[in-house]
């Protein structure tokens, strides 16, 4: 019952942009989350930010391109395969070096899910960020796991992965340019 607006908004969107920019307004809501941003694989492979809301673009020139090995909330998430909440990231030891920067935008808690397609492809990264402590409830997490995989299959569908990837970088680029300095 959770899921099915959602997913009937996910259905109508017809475009690759319109489809993601769906999906992390769905997430961010899911959560009561402030802020998010959805990632796709880039020319490097690294993880890039393709979409964002409440976020400023100190926020996206940090995490520009995020490997699996960089200690970040959406890295450890696409290294375990599966969603990783940090309910208070300034309590978590792997989020260390970035717990000065999330305190300035401010954000507190990170849910972090990847877009694996029923296929197993890693397609990207949709991640809600809360300016708050919070811990959501066992059907939301399952709800937002099964939400990503939807959103990660409905993406692969519109785009191979090429074009993911040429889309990624463009995105990239003029989100950096349009989005406000705070």
């Amino acid at each position: 019952m959770l899921l099915q607006p959602m997913l009937q908004r996910l259905g109508a969107a017809k475009t690759l942009a319109e489809t993601i920019d769906s999906g992390l307004r769905d997430v961010i809501a899911l959560h009561g989350a402030e802020m998010g941003n959805v990632q796709l694989p880039g020319t490097d492979g690294r993880l890039v930010v393709v979409a964002a809301r409440g976020l400023g673009r100190a926020f996206l020139k940090t995490f520009e391109r995020v490997s699996i090995d960089s200690g970040t909330v959406c890295g450890r998430a696409a290294k375990l395969g599966k969603p990783l909440f940090i309910p208070d990231v300034s309590l978590d030891e792997d989020f260390k070096p970035y717990r000065e920067f999330a305190a300035s935008v401010p954000f507190r808690s990170v849910l972090s899910c990847p877009l694996t397609s029923s296929a197993g492809e890693l397609v990207g990264m949709v991640s809600a960020h809360s300016a708050h402590v919070f811990a959501p409830t066992p059907l939301e997490l399952r709800s937002a796991e099964t939400y990503a995989r939807h959103l990660a299959d409905a993406i692969a569908s519109l785009a191979p992965p090429s074009v993911r990837v040429a889309y990624a970088e463009r995105c990239s680029s003029a989100l950096m340019l349009s989005t406000p300095l705070a």
